[in-house]
């Protein structure tokens, strides 16, 4: 992991290797964060409003659950998806993940992982990450 770590850098190659492009936006009702897969792309949604830490915090966590292929329930007609996404058809989407639909495990997984990543995140960038919509 390089140091300092750069989010854009890292949200680009992780869609290189995935074959699929990420996408980081900023939500007024994501306050734990969602991960939704389509067919073509990967959205990670994060709370707009919180500090910038919260917000890299949540952002590291489901990145955690998409890198360690923790499988999230179907969701083809979600409320979710028309609410954050309502420009999408809702057929397109695969899968959603929320915080609360992952097992203890899982979700012990994915917090270890965001506590790793952000130990690579310098103090400065804490203050102000490179988030992207």
């Amino acid at each position: 992991m390089p140091r300092p770590f750069d989010l854009e850098r890292f949200r680009l190659g992780l869609g290189c290797d995935r074959g699929r492009a990420l996408r980081l936006v900023a939500a007024p009702g994501a306050a734990k964060g969602l991960c939704i897969a389509t067919a073509d792309e990967d959205y990670i949604f994060y709370p707009r409003d919180a500090p910038a830490v919260t917000q890299l915090h949540v952002i590291a966590r489901e990145l955690g659950h998409l890198l360690l292929g923790h499988a999230g329930a179907p969701a083809a007609t979600s409320e979710i998806a028309r609410l954050l996404l309502p420009s999408m058809d809702p057929g397109l989407v695969v899968t959603t993940l929320t915080r609360t639909r992952y097992s203890p495990r899982d979700e012990d997984e994915a917090e270890l992982f965001a506590l790793l990543l952000l130990d690579h995140v310098e103090v400065e960038e804490r203050a102000s990450p490179a988030l992207t919509s």
